[in-house]
């Protein structure tokens, strides 16, 4: 990438002051610029884009994507609207040339399931003393909101082979199913392998009301920015129902799920994004950015607390 003197400057003296001062202790005009420096740096350095075609977005209705979320993560950069989105690709943190895959054979040696059973088998039980399950789910419910490969693909897995005293009770050899393809991809596209993210890229509460309208419009009431609430004060047995069908869906991950959705169900308020119908639409959209931002802030002073949390309260 071709970069001007004013770009290396701007973004070496954004990158100085944030090692020296921290962007968040700067003045507010001041920080806000390290960011923009900070961000421009990421993007050059850090951040390589897969896409080997634009990727066209339809124009929105109106200009109500200018202040509030769309359901899909589309726009929340004008200058490149499908960024971020849900169904654009997963993007890579290092050059393009270096992702190209080694041959199956190659992959496979030495044979995963030997090394999990060498490396990782525990003989007795090792207990964790500074965290519990929660910080597990904790991380899978907040890594959820960020993306997903969606479901594997069940035609031609993975096969491991097994050796004799392998307790694996079930097929052999062990199938592991792949990684779903990019229906995207050309035919004749020899790039490196690709993979869409159907999730919004962005911290907006999509792993609790999804990244498409029409989820979104099920869980909603229509009035005042409530959200549908059983007599029970729980979400419905509906929405509790398809959540437990997504992969890799365990108690852990559903205690979390209902205890941000029944939070959200019992104050009476939606943080589900943008471009929504109904007469309370503009709340909606308010609290679509003012709740999601209370989580992060939420997240980032809490979770730093949570082991000694748990180890004080017991591993419960």
């Amino acid at each position: 990438m071709v970069r001007s003197l004013f770009s290396r400057v701007f973004t070496d003296l954004a990158e100085a002051l944030d090692r020296r001062f921290r962007w968040h202790r700067l003045p507010v005009p001041l920080g806000l610029l390290t960011l923009v420096g900070l961000r421009t740096r990421l993007r050059e350095s850090n951040l390589y884009d897969t896409s080997s075609v634009p990727t066209e977005v339809p124009p929105p209705r109106g200009s109500r994507h200018l202040t509030t979320r769309t359901v899909d993560g589309t726009f929340n950069d004008l200058e490149y609207p499908s960024m971020g989105g849900a169904g654009t690709r997963f993007g890579r943190n290092v050059p393009l040339e270096l992702t190209y895959p080694e041959n199956e054979r190659a992959l496979l040696r030495p044979n995963p399931r030997t090394v999990s059973r060498e490396l990782l088998t525990r003989h007795e039980f090792q207990p964790a003393t500074t965290l519990n399950l929660l910080a597990a789910a904790w991380l899978q419910f907040m890594i959820r909101d960020w993306f997903s490969h969606g479901k594997s693909e069940k035609e031609n897995p993975w096969e491991l082979a097994l050796e004799e005293d392998d307790p694996w009770t079930q097929e052999r050899p062990m199938r592991v199913m792949r990684t779903r393809g990019d229906p995207t991809r050309s035919p004749d596209d020899t790039s490196p392998p690709t993979h869409l993210n159907t999730q919004s890229h962005w911290w907006d509460g999509s792993q609790i009301y999804d990244a498409d309208a029409q989820t979104q419009q099920r869980v909603r009431s229509g009035e005042d920015g409530k959200l549908i609430v059983g007599p029970d004060r729980l979400p419905p047995k509906e929405s509790i129902a398809a959540a437990s069908q997504e992969p890799g869906f365990w108690i852990g991950l559903g205690l979390l799920q209902l205890a941000c959705l029944g939070g959200r169900y019992r104050s009476g308020r939606a943080d589900s994004p943008a471009h929504l119908s109904g007469a309370d639409a503009p709340l909606a959209h308010l609290l679509a950015r003012l709740l999601p931002a209370v989580r992060r802030r939420a997240r980032t002073r809490q979770t730093p607390a949570l082991p000694g949390r748990c180890h004080a309260r017991g591993r419960g």
